[in-house]
């Protein structure tokens, strides 16, 4: 059964089983193998949206899914709905909405941020690459907690 690692109602969602890790942001949805049993991994699920009202014809979006540091999946999406819903709606952690799918493992402090992370390399001016970010594993590769 699916797991979850985390959910915002009508924005995104991360669902873990023995089988798939599975990323939803906003209608795309991203299949990727198990995260490893016993292991902390890092997990960063990262989304960026150009939306023009001018020039909605250039419109696109893209999903980013790191593990450890890795990138693991990519989506693009070209002329995406503008879903402008839902921000109101909590994200739990380690749950749903209902209380119910909670997740088995061991989950450390979330890092939730307004940011578009990248796979650049760390210290850029911006500091928004995956390796900029405060490791939230006792160390920034997959280990036992």
């Amino acid at each position: 059964s699916m797991q979850t690692v985390a959910y915002q109602q009508d924005r995104w969602g991360a669902y873990s089983s023995t089988d798939n890790l599975v990323v939803g942001v906003l209608g795309e949805l991203i299949v990727l193998p198990p995260l490893p049993v016993d292991m902390c991994s890092e997990l960063v699920i990262t989304a960026h949206y150009s939306l023009s009202p001018i020039q909605p014809e250039t419109n696109w979006s893209s999903v980013d899914v790191y593990v450890d540091g890795q990138l693991q999946a990519s989506r693009r999406s070209e002329q995406p709905e503008p879903m402008y819903d839902g921000y109101h709606h909590p994200t739990y952690v380690g749950r749903d909405a209902a209380g119910e799918d909670n997740f088995q493992g061991h989950l450390t402090r979330p890092l939730i941020l307004s940011e578009r992370i990248t796979a650049a390399p760390a210290g850029g001016i911006l500091r928004n690459a995956v390796a900029d970010l405060a490791p939230l594993c006792a160390t920034s590769s997959a280990q036992t907690p």
